[in-house]
């Protein structure tokens, strides 16, 4: 066994005992604490004065803690799509590192693949750092290999902090890039349900993935379910944050001009999951009582052609109006003009965006009785709640939203309001600051 070794001083000409005694003496950066060098002792000697030597240790790292500028926190967002596409991952994650430019002590880095849509988008200033990679069209092994690859080369020309993947094969992916750099910190996203859906070898990469990841964030508490009872593992290390909403953007905007009839709204993807079709049947229900009522589709997706041609054959084509992708001021300016919102959807979702855009307008949403969208509609308090795919049923609640207007929102709007607050997007933006900080700090305080 070796002699432990302990700091004497280089100039002292005492002993060992009075050497380290003057060296405790002295307070951090000292003349006395500049000049150390390391010296052999006796074991007993150093078991004297173990406990002080821990003590002043700690008392230097304090101090330099204390002293010490802060330190700007990376953090580089890991995405399978980015502005300018225009889709819920991308507002979302925009909002949030938006208003996290604000700070001064985080920094965000989007890696994104390259769009597909070229230029710009209105009424989106991008104030952060966007690097674009190559995704190429093989099979998800080969991506991952490939993005992997790029993420490494990234990495190397200027490090971060924090990885933050959004979605299945970027948690995968981030996997893989802590086997190389296990200093970096880890935080997989969970958007929504169907993440555990799927072949067994896209389920295997997830898995693996997960195991990697230092926390994992879930936007509520039915995507928090789904992860815990497929892992009850993973409990310890998931962080549960919602998506948050610029209230005061969405406040501030005017409703668009009067139309001239009244409409109701949808606003999303047209696929299968979203279930406009069952919207379309219930609103044919509606126009029958209703002749003058509109409904608009603020959206588009592979369905678009398949819905057309269904409001023709259930006679509303007329009724129906199709506006594509609106986004901005536009958007919420459509939104606010509508009688109500209608939220079909029943798959595909972790916590619907589109939910908080209508409460942060203003408006009653009868949705779908689908977990993540009773996250934020409770029954006869912030909205109301069909049956399940029952376009009936959803036919009954538009009418008696619209008959009873001034009455329901009499009682339902103070709730509504109380309800939002919540997800204001400072309070969000805070909480993935706190994240950042918890999970970087100490990684920058042991110099790695």
């Amino acid at each position: 066994m070796g002699v432990p070794l302990v700091w004497r001083c280089r100039k002292s000409p005492c002993g060992d005992a009075n050497c380290i005694v003057n060296i405790f003496r002295q307070g951090p950066g000292s003349s006395t604490g500049k000049s150390l060098q390391i010296r052999r002792v006796a074991p007993g000697l150093q078991r004297l004065f173990r406990g002080p030597l821990r003590q002043r240790r700690q008392t230097t790292r304090e101090w330099m803690a204390k002293n010490s500028p802060p330190q700007k926190i990376t953090v580089f967002h890991l995405m399978h799509t980015y502005l300018p596409e225009v889709n819920g991952v991308a507002l979302n994650t925009y909002a949030i590192l938006k208003e996290l430019s604000k700070t001064d002590d985080i920094e965000s880095i989007v890696f994104a693949p390259f769009s597909k849509r070229s230029g710009d988008i209105p009424h989106y200033a991008i104030p952060h750092k966007v690097i674009r990679y190559f995704a190429p069209p093989f099979k998800r092994f080969s991506v991952a290999f490939v993005v992997l690859t790029q993420l490494l080369r990234t990495y190397l020309g200027g490090k971060f902090d924090v990885l933050q993947c959004h979605g299945p094969d970027q948690i995968y992916i981030g996997g893989l890039f802590k086997r190389i750099v296990p200093s970096v910190m880890t935080v997989g996203m969970f958007r929504n349900d169907r993440m555990f859906r799927g072949r067994s070898a896209k389920i295997r990469r997830l898995r693996s993935g997960l195991k990697r990841m230092d926390r994992i964030v879930s936007i509520s508490p039915v995507i928090t379910g789904l992860l815990t009872t497929y892992d009850n593992g993973l409990r310890g290390r998931i962080v549960e944050l919602p998506l948050g909403i610029d209230l005061d953007h969405y406040r501030n905007v005017p409703a668009g001009p009067v139309e001239g009839y009244p409409y109701i709204l949808y606003l999303g993807r047209l696929t299968g999951g979203k279930r406009v079709d069952v919207l379309l049947s219930a609103f044919s229900r509606v126009r029958e009582e209703m002749p003058k009522l509109f409904l608009h589709i603020l959206g588009d997706g592979p369905q678009r052609e398949e819905l057309t041609a269904l409001s023709g054959q259930l006679g509303i084509a007329k009724n129906v109006r199709f506006f594509g992708v609106v986004t901005g001021d536009e958007k919420i300016a459509m939104m606010k003009g509508a009688e109500l919102v209608g939220f079909p959807s029943g798959s595909g979702e972790g916590f619907p965006g589109v939910l908080l855009e209508a409460l942060a307008c203003n408006k009653i949403v009868v949705a779908n009785d689908y977990a993540t969208a009773k996250v934020v509609i409770r029954d006869g308090e912030t909205g109301f709640i069909y049956e399940r795919d029952n376009a009936g049923d959803m036919a009954r609640l538009i009418m008696h939203v619209l008959k009873n207007r001034e009455r329901i929102e009499t009682k339902i709007l103070p709730a509504i309001k109380e309800e939002v607050e919540r997800y204001d997007i400072r309070k969000i933006a805070a909480q993935y600051r706190t994240l950042y900080k918890d999970l970087a700090l100490p990684r920058q305080a042991a110099g790695q």
